[in-house]
């Protein structure tokens, strides 16, 4: 097991995208806007992407496709409707699964989409609020 350093607090911005790498990855860290993004890296290659915040129009997921993609902002019913019901979900802070008829009901929850499409949301009060796409052959999920 291999302790982290915590972040400085001048980085407190970073902690909802922030990513833990293995040692042979590199996580790169930009702030945008009202936004925060995070990029996990591993021999060249994009392996993890989050992004976090109340809005930022330039991530989408689904290649930004009209009629599929999700964005900070939605709403927790545009998630459940283009992606169905997830895989599991989670309160966040929580390790118990909660079953997807009651994703509805949680003030702020995780959705995990793990067998179709590698991706994560973060909901809170019925809005995205952090979005996290990955290959789970590259990072663990906690």
């Amino acid at each position: 097991m291999t302790a982290t350093a915590p972040l400085p607090t001048e980085l407190a911005w970073a902690i909802p995208v922030f990513v833990q790498p293995q040692p042979n990855q590199r996580l790169w860290l930009y702030r945008r806007d009202q936004a925060a993004l995070s990029f996990l890296e591993q021999d060249g290659i994009v392996v993890a992407i989050a992004v976090a915040g109340e809005r930022f129009p330039y991530a989408r997921t689904a290649l930004g496709d009209p009629f599929r993609s999700i964005q900070l902002g939605d709403d927790l019913q545009r998630v459940l409707l283009r992606y169905g019901p997830p895989d599991s979900g989670h309160l966040v802070g929580q390790m118990e699964s909660i079953p997807p008829t009651a994703v509805g009901i949680f003030p702020m929850i995780s959705l995990r989409y793990t067998e179709r499409s590698n991706i994560e949301f973060l909901v809170v009060n019925n809005k995205v609020r952090r979005i996290f796409i990955f290959l789970p052959e590259r990072v663990s999920l906690r």
